[in-house]
């Protein structure tokens, strides 16, 4: 439906030199990307190629260059996949 169809990084725009990598449950590179942005540089589910990856359990590492100034100790690098209308945290 187009909805929340995205895998969205709470706040890596802080962090734009950044690469993200994501891994199926068997530990296999499935989709990777630089100076990801919540925007043009997203995860939609797919691999590399383009397809869409069976629904299951997803792994990522995030590397970031740069430090962020915190104001608000409420303030933390999270992620989020959010398919079909659903918020599932992974950290």
């Amino acid at each position: 439906d187009g909805n929340n169809d995205i895998w969205y990084v709470d706040n890596i725009e802080q962090f734009p030199e950044n690469n993200v990598k994501i891994f199926n449950r068997w530990g296999d590179l499935v989709w990777e990307k630089s100076a990801y942005d919540n925007f043009d540089n997203v995860w939609k589910g797919t691999n590399s190629s383009g397809n869409i990856l069976p629904d299951g359990t997803y792994f990522y590492v995030a590397d970031v260059t740069g430090t962020i100034s915190v104001l608000d100790t409420d303030t933390e690098l999270l992620a989020y996949l959010q398919r079909l209308g659903r918020n599932y945290p992974i950290n």
